[in-house]
């Protein structure tokens, strides 16, 4: 959906927070990591095969398709850690900080969704109030130009 529309969206995982090693609420940190994980593992080694001149001689398509793999994946990966619910920086966020701080932002979780749609609606329609454009744009463009060597 992403290249259709511009917008995607997947499937929770199923996990038991109660059977994870370190606990449930350090293991569901570790376990929503992982997601922003493997789409900086992504873009890293796809960077790398784009530096490493891998792709030279193939055609243009093939180099506009490792960029956008690799700006895709920078952006998935700071977009997933927002610490909104349902994002995964929000389970990050709660394995992160103390038990009493989580035990406090737990309500929150109810409004999460409805924050997120907000404020990507608010965005698509007011752009001056573009909250991630205005924040993620940047990082995203300085993270895809070190890692593909632009800059």
């Amino acid at each position: 959906m992403i290249f259709f529309i511009g917008f995607g969206w997947a499937k929770p995982v199923p996990v038991s927070p109660w059977q994870l090693r370190h606990g449930p609420r350090v293991g569901m940190a570790m376990v929503a990591a992982a997601g922003p994980l493997s789409n900086l593992v992504i873009a890293v080694a796809a960077a790398i095969l784009w530096r490493l001149n891998v792709f030279a001689g193939m055609s243009d398509f093939v180099g506009l398709l490792i960029v956008v793999m690799v700006s895709l994946n920078v952006s998935l990966l700071l977009f997933n850690l927002i610490p909104l619910a349902p994002l995964d920086g929000n389970s990050v966020l709660n394995g992160v900080v103390g038990g009493q701080v989580a035990a406090a932002l737990a309500p929150l979780r109810t409004y999460g969704p409805m924050i997120l749609m907000g404020l990507i609606f608010v965005g698509y329609f007011a752009p001056q109030f573009d909250i991630f454009g205005r924040f993620l744009g940047p990082l995203r463009q300085g993270l895809t130009a070190l890692l593909l060597g632009a800059g």
